[in-house]
């Protein structure tokens, strides 16, 4: 029985959910599964990647609450096949609960509505691929290696696999699929016009360039982004609220609340001058709302009263104009006239629900 091989470069969370259906489909199987598996990250960060590093700075926070962050289908996922236990995909909530449970570690003490830390998030990435490796390694015929190497090339042969090849520019393996799931990538400014340009502005200048601050711990050399510096970060998204933290809270620096709610901050000293945000579009970050729903999505989530399915059929039947798409015939509606109504039906419905 000839084994199928699989190439995945890179091991952060879209690995761990690729895992997650692997481990799922190899589990339902009748018999053995003939999977050659091979992973590769370049940093060894199996499971979490570097960005989600279990070792990165504790000043980074999760642009998610708690209970909206998952490491495995469920029900809820349309066409996802064979479900793995539900023991098997707790949700980041769920998995910070046990690890307080069995810790007693004030950091995993999380409610559903709370920003975990960002490394709490990459310590659950790492023990859930753990666990999904070694879900599939127990299926006969199914074998993974983990491989701390970076891919720098990928050589199409003649017979149409594809040969992997490591940092040192020597053939890895041979395979017939690769997934890339290089996620958030560190690239040479040089082969970018614009970011060549700012490298060659820093070396002319007295001035250091990070074409990439991941990993954060990383980022700045011993010395560097201190006291007589002023440190710029071009965006002002989520790594730029990154680095503003870990050059003032990382530093020492300490945020208060003052009594009107407003933020007050008590710098350390070893904090830069200054730190200049700017944009192409000049816009700063937007907030996500609080969802009061995560308390209690099974009474809470709103579920569509006006605007369903069997609505949009129906619609579909009565006004539906016909039109032939694919070689197949179809009723197709005019989203202005026939389905918007309904969406502005059901909004209302939803406010006065919620406000009486």
């Amino acid at each position: 029985m000839r084994s199928n091989r699989l190439a995945i470069v890179g091991a952060g969370p879209s690995c761990t959910y690729v895992l997650d259906r692997l481990a799922a489909v190899a589990k339902a199987a009748a018999g053995p599964v003939p999977l050659d598996i091979h992973i590769f990250d370049r940093a060894g960060r199996f499971g979490a990647g570097q960005v989600h590093s279990p070792d990165q700075p504790v000043t980074s926070v999760l642009n998610r609450i708690a209970g909206q962050v998952a490491f495995a289908a469920d029900e809820s996922v349309v066409a996802a096949g064979p479900l793995l236990p539900r023991e098997d995909r707790p949700t980041l909530h769920e998995w910070c609960r046990a690890k307080y449970e069995e810790t007693g570690d004030p950091v995993f003490d999380l409610v559903a509505e709370d920003s975990p830390k960002r490394y709490v998030h990459g310590l659950a990435l790492a023990d859930r691929f753990r666990r999904y490796v070694g879900m599939l390694r127990e299926v006969p015929g199914v074998r993974v290696q983990l491989h701390q190497e970076e891919v720098t090339d990928l050589e199409e042969l003649p017979d149409g696999t594809l040969r992997v090849v490591g940092g040192d520019g020597e053939p890895v393996i041979d395979t017939g699929h690769v997934l890339l799931l290089t996620g958030h990538s560190s690239n040479d400014p040089a082969r970018y016009p614009r970011q060549a340009q700012w490298s060659r502005f820093a070396e002319s200048h007295r001035a250091v360039f990070v074409p990439s601050v991941y990993p954060l711990e990383n980022a700045f050399a011993p010395g560097q982004a201190g006291p007589g510096t002023t440190v710029g970060c071009a965006g002002m998204g989520l790594t730029g609220i990154d680095v503003i933290l870990h050059l003032t809270e990382g530093r020492g620096g300490v945020f208060t609340e003052r009594p009107d709610g407003t933020l007050a901050y008590r710098a350390s000293g070893r904090e830069p001058d200054s730190i200049v945000m700017f944009s192409r579009s000049a816009l700063f970050t937007f907030t996500r709302p609080f969802n009061a729903k995560e308390r209690d999505t099974g009474k809470l989530e709103h579920r569509g009263v006006f605007l369903t399915e069997d609505a949009v059929h129906r619609l579909r039947r009565s006004v539906g104009r016909p039109v032939t798409i694919g070689g197949r015939e179809q009723r197709q509606l005019d989203f202005r006239d026939h389905v918007f109504p309904v969406i502005a039906l059901e909004m209302a419905q939803l406010y006065y629900a919620t406000l009486l």
